[in-house]
């Protein structure tokens, strides 16, 4: 377990997390051309994909919940330009410029439930849930409704110590460590909407701390990283 605290955060506010992944489903309802996704780019099974999010760590948070029984969470906006990203197969998913962070710390929701604990990541809508920070995701540099996220639980609730957002992320932690892209289009087969889904395994972490934020053009030159791999269940 790491502690989270607030001289980690002064030295680091902006911090950069880039990962490798492998798709365990991909669907669109498009029949006659399956597994045609993201504007003409074929996905399927096993196929490798990569990416990358930041975390202002010195973000505050828009909201919080408490759990019935033990544990908190907190709720982060993220306001960094292209930011979160997505990429597969020659295919390149980004935000809008603004993104949330979610965080729970050993959360009881109810008697008798163990505790847990989670990290999210997510941009757009999925289903009928609206984003805080809007429905759209850029796909190949066109804006679309679609939806993209990152998910990190820990069902042995050692991963965090508070709800701040972590300046460092050991993949070793989480039991689960997956991705999601969803997206519509108004027109499909038939006239119908078109609409495709992938999920991914996170398979590796990266992180890179950036002492000072807004130094985006330098990354390379700026930080330490450290890399990690998920565990073996």
């Amino acid at each position: 377990m790491f502690v989270i605290g607030s001289s980690s955060k002064a030295k680091a506010e902006l911090v950069r997390y880039d990962f490798t992944g492998t798709v365990t489903n991909a669907f669109d309802n498009n029949f006659a051309d399956p597994n045609v996704l993201l504007y003409d780019t074929v996905v399927a099974v096993d196929d490798n994909i990569t990416g990358y999010f930041f975390l202002n760590t010195s973000a505050t948070p828009y909201a919080t919940i408490d759990g019935d029984v033990a544990g908190s969470g907190a709720g982060y906006a993220q306001a960094v330009p292209q930011g979160f990203r997505f990429q597969i197969n020659g295919s390149t998913l980004t935000n809008e410029g603004a993104y949330n962070a979610g965080i729970v710390n050993d959360y009881v929701p109810v008697l008798g439930a163990l505790p847990f604990e989670s990290l999210a990541i997510s941009d757009g809508e999925q289903d009928t849930w609206v984003s805080q920070q809007g429905t759209q995701i850029n796909v190949d540099g066109n804006l679309e409704d679609g939806y993209m996220s990152l998910q990190f639980n820990d069902n042995d609730a050692t991963a965090f110590s508070s709800t701040d957002l972590p300046s460092t992320i050991d993949l070793a932690d989480f039991e689960i460590a997956s991705g999601t892209v969803r997206g519509t289009r108004p027109t499909g087969t038939g006239g119908a909407p078109f609409s495709y889904s992938l999920d991914f395994t996170v398979e590796t972490l990266s992180v890179t701390a950036i002492p000072e934020p807004g130094s985006l053009a330098v990354l390379s030159g700026l930080g330490v990283i450290v890399s990690t791999r998920r565990r073996r269940r």
